[in-house]
């Protein structure tokens, strides 16, 4: 999602996506010390578990704990494997603010 429509639109999709689960969310993301992911990820200065963290919490998620270490693609860096759960059920009034965003 990030690398086909940029970090904005993959941080909506995830805000419409918290919206509609009820259980929990299982989450990979590359790294930008990934050389096929270096451009389309911003620089992770605090390193890619805060970065994630925060992505997932201002999309409408709580509860992000990394799980899991597993070998990227390419094997270059270990990302990490988290899971998440929505921050609340969504009403009709955020499902219409999303639809028409």
């Amino acid at each position: 999602m990030i690398r086909g429509f940029g970090l904005g639109v993959a941080e909506r999709f995830l805000q419409v996506l918290a919206t509609r689960l009820s259980k929990i969310l299982v989450f990979e993301i590359g790294t930008a010390s990934e050389s096929s992911w270096t451009e389309f990820l911003p620089e992770q200065s605090q390193g890619q578990e805060a970065f994630v963290r925060e992505l997932l919490e201002r999309a409408g998620f709580r509860n992000v704990r990394v799980i899991t270490e597993s070998a990227a693609y390419h094997r270059e860096v270990q990302r990490l494997l988290f899971t998440a759960e929505p921050a609340k059920a969504a009403n009709q009034e955020t499902l219409k603010q999303l639809e028409v965003a």
